[in-house]
């Protein structure tokens, strides 16, 4: 399919994505391609058309960071842009990023747009009723964060880090199995990141109190994981069956060893890089087998890093949406896997 100045992209890079998206998301999108925010300008023609619409589903929501109740002004500014991209022909597509029990956007414009995709394979059974048939594609989150090249064992201050958010209510075999990582952790230089902003109901268990470390908010605790040689791959917080939680991602990227419960998403998605346990005796000898060895971790490290640059960047997002639309687009190169 060739664009409205005749010439087909080539890449990623070469698109042109008229947005509607949260701001977290707007910046990998842009990052990677040519992209407008579309929710308050319209696109200037002058460049020529944009390739795709692309509505990500956070956009919709009051706060820019995605947050928030669905905005009803955000919602008729979607309508109307779908409705505009048809006039002139530009392809138009909605990813649902929200978890099934969290989305709110309106099945009305889920009607509305020529692709249809979602982040959480247990939406696309309901949508596929609530849309009479069609079924979405299932497209999951890509990290947001992929450096050039990352900290090597030595080079690294913690040892094993966690993202110490703790929902009331939070129990069963999850609880049970992540209980038994961070106290195999506990004696291998656990450090527990926790926002200042933490409910207090999001209080952990009184035995790990002591490796809490303050920090201003969960991103200042993402950006740790480059120094750390293991990261615990599990939010308790924000959690779906199927869904590999978001900070997981980060941590891969960040050539962080990764262990986790017994998660099916992350056994789904990485079961060759990153390291689910079921006890305390399978954690303890990942923690050991890994952190005991520099040549252990370097092989994981590298495992962890190529299985987010091969395939679960936001250039690879765009292309899979793209390529929806029959634009044959190629990712942008991998940064270097290699540790600083």
């Amino acid at each position: 399919m060739q664009s409205s100045d005749g010439n087909p992209p080539q890449a990623v890079a070469d698109l042109r994505v008229a947005t509607v998206a949260s701001t977290p998301h707007f910046e990998c999108i842009s990052a990677s391609c040519t992209a407008l925010d579309v929710l308050d300008q319209d696109w200037s023609s002058e460049a020529g058309l944009p390739h795709l619409l692309l509505i990500e589903s956070s956009g919709l929501r009051t706060h820019s960071g995605g947050g928030g109740p669905l905005a009803d002004a955000k919602v008729e500014r979607a309508a109307e842009l779908i409705a505009w991209a048809e006039r002139n022909g530009v392809s138009t597509a909605l990813w649902e990023t929200a978890l099934r029990r969290r989305i709110k956007t309106p099945i009305l414009l889920m009607r509305m747009v020529e692709h249809l995709f979602v982040a959480d394979p247990e939406a696309g059974e309901p949508l596929t009723e609530q849309l009479k048939g069609r079924r979405p594609m299932q497209l999951p989150l890509a990290a947001q964060r992929v450096p050039d090249a990352v900290p090597g064992f030595g080079d690294r201050s913690h040892q094993i880090a966690f993202l110490g958010r703790w929902p009331e209510g939070f129990s069963g075999r999850l609880r049970d199995e992540l209980e038994a990582i961070l106290d195999v952790a506990s004696d291998r230089g656990l450090v527990i990141f926790q926002s200042e902003r933490a409910k207090t109901n999001d209080a952990l268990p009184e035995r790990f109190s002591s490796f809490v470390r303050p920090v201003s908010s969960a991103a200042d605790a993402v950006e740790a994981f480059a120094d750390s040689r293991m990261v615990v791959g599990f939010d308790p917080a924000n959690i779906g069956r199927l869904v590999v939680p978001q900070l997981t991602l980060e941590a891969l990227a960040a050539g962080s060893a990764v262990i986790a419960p017994n998660h099916a998403g992350i056994r789904r998605m990485f079961r060759y890089s990153a390291l689910v346990t079921k006890d305390h005796e399978e954690a303890k000898e990942g923690i050991e087998r890994i952190l005991g060895s520099e040549e252990e971790w370097n092989e994981e490290s590298d495992v962890a890093r190529k299985a987010i640059l091969h395939a679960h960047t936001y250039s690879h997002r765009l292309a899979t949406i793209a390529s929806a639309a029959r634009f044959r687009v190629v990712p942008a190169a991998d940064p270097k896997s290699a540790v600083a």
